[in-house]
């Protein structure tokens, strides 16, 4: 990176002189200024809680890529208040697209440390200022987990170009089990509604898809999202869990029981599950909608 960055401004330089002074004073730059990035990278991807990176192909074979943290603020005998940040990169009619999310969320684990519930508010806002806000609860136990969302657009539309994006209300709810006999493999059904603005109805739809925990620090995510105006599409993405807990995967085989009892205190700093892409209307000649995930 360093290489590419000094061949690159020196090609702007016009001598060899200027370029050899340009050099000594980005290596002097980058080895005092990489020293310190590293040291914050390493001790932010090392602190305590979920660290993920996912790629993968949704919106008509389009890349999507995204990275995700989770981190506690506060951490008590039966409960831990925590943060989720999230930077997210697709695409929107052909252009690329970045957003963050940022969260705040309260859980609460059961004196037997066999479930726990919580709650969570969310900020979301993309490259556009397309923006909204979300508030979701959640059950957790060792075979299966439930939660809901409720997501609340907070600005008009914006002229995006030629177009108008305008954000969308709406509500996402999820279920999640674990395959019968295998613990690395679960199960999961998504319904979800936005609430149209200029359309002519509703966007409604289901998601099925199949997570498997390849190894202790990467996860394979299938499924299928049917929807009620854009018809169905397939996704596939790859997740890598940074500095994951131990974590039942494929090289542990099958389990002799279908569903096995566990303590889910370590997974009080696990991602909340959301739609974290903001769904959009963008209106030009016609109204298109732009599905989140």
């Amino acid at each position: 990176m360093k290489k590419i960055l000094i061949l690159f401004l020196a090609l702007l330089v016009s001598t060899a002189a200027n370029a050899n002074e340009l050099e000594n004073t980005l290596n002097k730059a980058y080895e005092k200024g990489s020293k310190v990035a590293e040291g914050y990278i390493s001790n932010l991807l090392s602190g305590p809680g979920d660290t993920e990176v996912s790629l993968g192909t949704k919106r008509n074979n389009k890349p999507t890529g995204s990275i995700m943290i989770v981190r506690p603020m506060s951490v008590e005998e039966n409960s831990v208040l925590f943060y989720q940040a999230q930077l997210n990169s697709y695409d929107v009619l052909g252009d690329d697209r970045q957003s963050i999310n940022y969260g705040i969320g309260k859980r609460f684990l059961s004196d037997n440390k066999s479930n726990f519930v919580g709650i969570n508010t969310f900020v979301d806002l993309d490259r556009e200022y397309n923006s909204r806000l979300g508030f979701g609860s959640e059950f957790k136990a060792s075979a299966f987990d439930v939660n809901g969302n409720y997501y609340l657009a907070v600005l008009g539309g914006r002229s995006v170009g030629s177009n108008t994006e305008r954000a969308l209300d709406g509500y996402d709810f999820n279920i999640s089990g674990q395959a019968p006999f295998a613990p690395w493999a679960n199960i999961n059904y998504n319904k979800y509604s936005w609430k149209a603005d200029k359309a002519q109805k509703d966007s409604e739809g289901d998601i099925y898809s199949a997570i498997v925990n390849l190894s202790n620090n990467l996860t394979l995510e299938v499924g299928r999202n049917d929807n009620n105006i854009t018809s169905y599409s397939n996704f596939a993405k790859f997740i890598y869990v940074h500095g994951s807990i131990k974590r039942p995967n494929t090289s542990d085989g099958f389990s002799s029981e279908a569903f096995q009892d566990s303590d889910v205190s370590k997974e009080m700093l696990t991602k909340v599950k959301r739609s974290n892409i903001i769904t959009l209307e963008v209106e030009s000649s016609g109204v298109v909608l732009i599905n989140g995930n």
